[in-house]
């Protein structure tokens, strides 16, 4: 009978009691959040996540876009440049909304020329040609990204940037033999600053990035060629804006797609009397396959010129590896 009292007494109570409205908080294991793909992460780092990456640039350069747009072989002759370099990666999240970098490039390249030389007023042409290469540390960058808006449903997310390139390459040849034998320089030989924004909306399985940044050029020193003395240069405003969208091919794959339009300034020789070089721009394709094993990411990239006015007119090669600790 007590037992039945005490049922009756809370069935009377249970209706007088208010609604009590509860919450549950997702939780997200932080090992989880480590092995997000290039889709679904955030623009920087959350705070204390620690990346490490290296990747590999090759290009083969033997053909330009030139004044007319057109596609021919530089210097119209047997001239290419083989270049490989090697990229060291530092990325460090302060906070959620703060995050640093550093690059550190090796570069390994290597230039030849071969080809006839004309001279109408002697009467004679020559055969000329000459090989470099040059092997050694870049210039390295170091700057930060600041994440001004967070993605919501509604609203992507918006990044600014700034970095500093600061030439700890070699600007001079060295090695000289001669004025065709030497080693060429692996630095520009100028302080650069760059200046980025970037936003990205993520609607899984998509996502659609917009990208600009803008490198201003310091005005630098150096020897061009080694039968000359040092001098004074500006290179021009270099202009890079890119648009892509992404998607998952399943939960560890994505593929990447962006149009790059790539525009620079003439560059400024301060010789007796002044020289400059032209500016130009390329259209490019850019197409890339990523993967994502746990915290480990592997992806491949192409960038192929389709058009262009004095610049290079052959696709460049990337392999990229990452680690988020």
């Amino acid at each position: 009978m007590r037992i039945l009292r005490h049922i009756l007494v809370l069935a009377l109570i249970l209706p007088l009691i208010p609604p009590v409205n509860g919450q549950i908080e997702e939780m997200i294991n932080p090992s989880d959040l480590k092995q997000q793909t290039i889709i679904t992460e955030p623009q920087t780092l959350r705070k204390g996540f620690f990346r490490i990456g290296t990747g590999a640039f090759f290009i083969m350069t033997d053909r330009l876009f030139d004044e007319e747009k057109n596609k021919n072989y530089a210097l119209g002759t047997n001239a290419y440049s083989r270049i490989w370099t090697y990229n060291f990666d530092l990325q460090y999240g302060i906070t959620d909304w703060l995050q640093v970098s550093m690059r550190v490039p090796v570069s390994n390249n290597h230039f030849f020329v071969s080809g006839k030389l004309e001279f109408p007023g002697l009467g004679h042409d020559t055969i000329i040609s000459y090989k470099t290469s040059g092997k050694g540390l870049g210039d390295s960058d170091i700057g930060i990204w600041v994440k001004i808006l967070q993605e919501d449903e509604i609203k992507p997310s918006f990044a600014l940037g700034a970095f500093l390139t600061v030439p700890t390459g070699k600007k001079d040849p060295y090695n000289v033999k001669n004025d065709l034998e030497y080693d060429h320089p692996t630095g520009f030989g100028h302080y650069t600053l760059n200046l980025s924004a970037r936003m990205k909306k993520t609607l899984y399985p998509y996502s659609v990035t917009l990208f600009a940044s803008y490198f201003h050029n310091f005005e630098g020193e150096k020897q061009f060629f080694p039968d000359e003395d040092p001098i004074r240069f500006k290179s021009g405003y270099h202009l890079f804006i890119s648009g892509g969208t992404g998607i998952h091919l399943n939960d560890w794959i994505a593929l990447v797609n962006d149009i790059n339009f790539d525009t620079f300034g003439k560059n400024t020789y301060y010789y007796d009397p002044e020289e400059s070089s032209d500016g130009g721009w390329t259209l490019d394709y850019q197409p890339g396959i990523y993967f994502q094993i746990r915290r480990f990411r592997f992806f491949e990239i192409v960038q192929i010129p389709l058009f262009g006015k004095n610049s290079g007119a052959d696709p460049v090669y990337s392999i990229n590896m990452q680690y988020l600790f």
